[in-house]
This record gives structure tokens, C-alpha cells and sequence, in this order.
């Protein structure tokens, strides 16, 4: 059986399944590679339908994927979860990581999934200045509060459809960055999550199926397509009870909805953005709930999540004399970077 060796914020991983799942994990990992013969390790079993993984102390668990899930998705979250089990105490934050060794200041980029973070950050390291340490998983413990390399493949987005490739991560060394004094770069839309007076609500999906375009109709909901997917236009006067039965609706159906909130702020990959960025910096009560919702949680079975509270001060504690920054990516990257670091330098 195919089998791929690879460290992870100080874990060993031994992952064996099909081809096609070795494969991927090699090209995403491919940085972390290592031999795991004689240490250690944890060991994952990937099948279409089911994940293994076993710990070093010989304890072991499953996950069963009949209800959908991607394998790969489910390693991620795996890889996520051992990091957690080897580091009691660690904040793993879905973004990226950056450092100025000139300065020795650390720059974080969080985000949902195409609010910008990769495309922001291989403009900052087009400058010269800034050099990559974690990409799509931030891992930082309480004790020592410093971002542990993670050097993974690097997704780009190819089309509007948001169909992604994976580039190698850069060369060069990787090592830890300290936290201390860093600026966290909270992308996304504006932070309005209600339309304003005469504005439409936006459901954007992957498609629009004829039930759920007689379900719209009956909400006096309009249906288009711009850059490969669906959206829905609802008038403001629908309230929240309708607009979550049309949620559910397209779960029914089938249908990923891909974001969900106001016509003006419906930018993604897929939509037009606007014409300048915006960037403003932000209080801390008012950014870590926003950094919170960027947590990853480890995979934990029936034992349930951490308890929101406890995480909250976790996460309040390892951030606690950074810098927060809210940026609207707009206009070209490079203008988006300008913008940004006028921001951080002044």
C-alpha cells in the first residue's frame, strides 16, 4: 500500500490509503516530508469511506465518511487534530503567516476560504521583504506564543468557478515566528451583515435547480449567474425566517451555497471587487470575535469542542498586544498591498 511520511508543527505522520490520497498529500505536504521508519509517529489509514488514525501511545479512532465528506478535507482536519493533541494549548487559525526578519515583526492574514489571503500573500513575498512560515493552518501555543512553520502547497484559483491549483510553497528556510507585537489582517467583506434600505440580500451557490428557483420566485426572489455560479436576489422586506428556509432549501436540493449576505458585499473570487481596497484598524473586542470565527477546531469525535469561552481566552491571551487591521481587498493586489502596509508602517 502507497505510503507518505511527513512532520507537522513537530508531529510525525505516517498516512497510507490509495494512490490517488497519497498522492495529494504529497504534493500538499510535499516540504514536510521526512522518514518516519524509526519514530514515533502517528498513523493515519485513509479509505474512500473511512479515516484510522492511530496515536503513538496505540490508541486509535475512526471517522466515517459515508455522509459525504472529501478524504481530503478529512486529513486536514486530522493534521489539525494531532497538532492540537501534541501541543495541549495551541490556536490554530485558518490564514497565513508572514515575517520581516528586518523588523522582526510577524504579519497574519486571516480569512474565509477566497477572501484573498493566498493572493495577498505572494504579493507581500514579490517585495523581497516578507517571508512566508505557515500557509492555510496558523498554529501558535500560549507558552511560548510563536507561529510554527507549516509549509504547505500553496492553493491559486484558476477561474471564476474557484477550481484551484496548488503551486510549491517557496524556497528557503522556515522557522518560527514570534507573535509578540504582530499585526493580524482580518479579510473579508464589509462588516454590515444586513442589507441597507433597498438593498437585495444575496445567495450565492454552485447551481440553482428548478425547485429551488420556484422557491425564490415565490419569495419575490430574482435568479442570475456571474462567473460560473448561481445567485439569488431577495428583496429586503423577506425576512430572516425566509431567507433560512431557503437555506435549507438548498441543502435539499443540493446545492452549495457559497456565501450569504448583502448584494454589495457579495465579493469573492467569482465577483467583481471593488474598485479601491478599504483597510481600518480595529479595537480588540471588536477583532477577536472576528479571529475567533477563523478558529479551526480540532477533529475530536464524541468529545466534543472546547467550550467557546475557554477558547475565546485562549485566544485572547496569545494575541494579546497585537495590532488588528480589517481590510475589503479592492483594485489590483499590488494596490491592495500598498494600501495595507501604508497602513501597518504608519
Amino acid at each position: 500500500m502507497p505510503s507518505f511520511g511527513f512532520e507537522v508543527c513537530g508531529s510525525a505522520v505516517r498516512l497510507e490509503g490509495s494512490t490517488r490520497i497519497v498522492h495529494h498529500a504529497r504534493t500538499l505536504f510535499r516540504r514536510m516530508e521526512t522518514d518516519t521508519a524509526s519514530r514515533r509517529c502517528h498513523f493515519i489509514v485513509a479509505g474512500p469511506s473511512r479515516v484510522v488514525w492511530t496515536r503513538p501511545d496505540g490508541a486509535s479512532c475512526s471517522y466515517d465518511l459515508s455522509g459525504g465528506h472529501l478524504v481530503e478535507v478529512a486529513l486536514a482536519a486530522l493534521v489539525a487534530t494531532i497538532v492540537a493533541f501534541d501541543r495541549p494549548g495551541v490556536v490554530l487559525l485558518h490564514g497565513n503567516a508572514l515575517f520581516d526578519a528586518e523588523r522582526q515583526r510577524c504579519l497574519l492574514i486571516v480569512g474565509d476560504s477566497g477572501a484573498g489571503k493566498t493572493t495577498l500573500t505572494r504579493e507581500l513575498i514579490a517585495g523581497g521583504i516578507w517571508r512566508p512560515v505557515a500557509e492555510d493552518m496558523v498554529a501558535a501555543a500560549e507558552d511560548d506564543r510563536r507561529v510554527q512553520p507549516f509549509p504547505r502547497a500553496m492553493s491559486r484559483r484558476i477561474d471564476g468557478a474557484g477550481a484551484k491549483v496548488l503551486d510549491e510553497f517557496p524556497p528557503g528556510d522556515v522557522r518560527p515566528a514570534s507573535l509578540a507585537g504582530c499585526t493580524v489582517v482580518l479579510l473579508g467583506r464589509e462588516e454590515e451583515d444586513q442589507p441597507a434600505e433597498g438593498e437585495r440580500w444575496a445567495l450565492w451557490m454552485t447551481s440553482i435547480s428548478d425547485t429551488l428557483a420556484v422557491a425564490a420566485a415565490e419569495a419575490g426572489g430574482d435568479c442570475d449567474s456571474i462567473g460560473g455560479f448561481s445567485r439569488i436576489l431577495l428583496p429586503e422586506t423577506v425576512g430572516a425566517d425566509r431567507r433560512g428556509e431557503l437555506l435549507s432549501k438548498c441543502a435539499e436540493e443540493g446545492s452549495l451555497v457559497v456565501h450569504c449576505g448583502p448584494e454589495e458585499y457579495a465579493e469573492n473570487a467569482f465577483a467583481v471587487r471593488p474598485a479601491v481596497p478599504r483597510v481600518w484598524a480595529l479595537e480588540a473586542s471588536a477583532a477577536l470575535p472576528m479571529l475567533a470565527r477563523s478558529a479551526i477546531r480540532p477533529w475530536t469525535g464524541d468529545a466534543g469542542h472546547e467550550p467557546p469561552g475557554l477558547y475565546f481566552m485562549r485566544l485572547a491571551r496569545v494575541f494579546r498586544d497585537a495590532a488588528f487591521v480589517r481590510m475589503v481587498p479592492g483594485g489590483t493586489p499590488g494596490e491592495t498591498v500598498a494600501q495595507l502596509l501604508k497602513t501597518i508602517d504608519g
